[in-house]
């Protein structure tokens, strides 16, 4: 049997065939109206309707030699298309071109084996089941793995906000500042240093910074008590020894507590669970 497309060039269309399942209802309805199986040819379309699917059977009109583009808008209201093709090695790679232009995220292939029949094929051989094959269609992009189409949108936004990814600067760090390009949500830092050197007090001064800018700080210090740090933060706030100065501690309390720091209450060891 021969198929031809008429004319072969310069005209376009899709051939739709909606395969209702054996019980019609609403759910069978609305998978059919956004489920599609691409074939390319008349045969397999007909073959597929005579199985009772949840989908829409698309006829492709010039099978893998050509995709035009005014048949893209009436594939568009499918959520999922299943490329369900006979092709070889070359033919793989013109359906990946195909999934490029469908949008790859929503596309499925059927693995051409033979275990994996085109559909008319299938139902002449009986040896396995349309259903079953389209139930082992694979999807064309790795869920592991993804292209710089995908990520197209995200490095222009990366881009025109390019302040919001270097991170928030220090006020009072400008050296820092070049060094780490401000703090980074995702990045861990680690400052090292003896006993005594001024660790504590410059992430306090570091951590306030920040605090003042609106960054959420949790700290969680199992060595020197939350009162001890607290007393630091607060002075570091106020620019001036605040014991000296206690008639303004309501003041500047009020507008620390106004600031997103938080204390864990561990103190010492702990166990690892808690």
């Amino acid at each position: 049997m021969c198929e031809r497309t008429v004319p072969e060039a310069n005209a376009s269309g899709l051939i739709y065939l909606r395969c209702s399942p054996a019980h019609t209802g609403t759910k069978a309805k609305d998978q059919s109206q956004t489920n599609a199986i691409l074939v390319l040819n008349v045969l397999d379309l007909l073959a597929l309707g005579s199985v009772k699917l949840n989908a829409t059977a698309v006829c492709l009109p010039h099978g893998l030699k050509t995709l035009p583009q005014q048949c893209l808008p009436g594939l568009d209201r499918f959520q999922r298309l299943t490329l369900w093709f006979n092709y070889d090695t070359a033919g793989w790679d013109t359906a990946r071109n195909f999934a490029k232009k469908l949008d790859e995220r929503r596309c499925l292939f059927v693995r051409p084996t033979d275990q994996h029949p085109t559909p008319y094929k299938a139902l002449l051989e009986e040896t396995t089941e349309p259903k079953a094959i389209l139930a082992k269609a694979q999807p064309i992009l790795h869920q592991s793995i993804t292209t710089f189409r995908a990520l197209r949108q995200d490095v222009l936004s990366d881009l025109q906000n390019i302040d919001k990814v270097q991170g928030v600067k220090w006020k009072r760090y400008p050296t820092l500042n070049k060094l780490l390009k401000g703090h980074r949500k995702g990045e861990l830092t680690v400052l090292t240093g003896p006993t005594g050197c001024g660790k504590t007090t410059f992430m306090s001064d570091y951590s306030l910074d920040l605090a003042q800018q609106g960054v959420s700080t949790l700290w969680g210090s199992f060595e020197i008590r939350n009162t001890r740090l607290a007393v630091t933060l607060l002075r570091q706030m106020v620019g001036r020894p605040l014991d000296e100065n206690l008639a303004d501690f309501e003041q500047w309390a009020d507008a620390f507590e106004r600031l997103p720091i938080y204390f864990m209450t561990f103190h010492g060891q702990q166990p690892i669970k808690i």
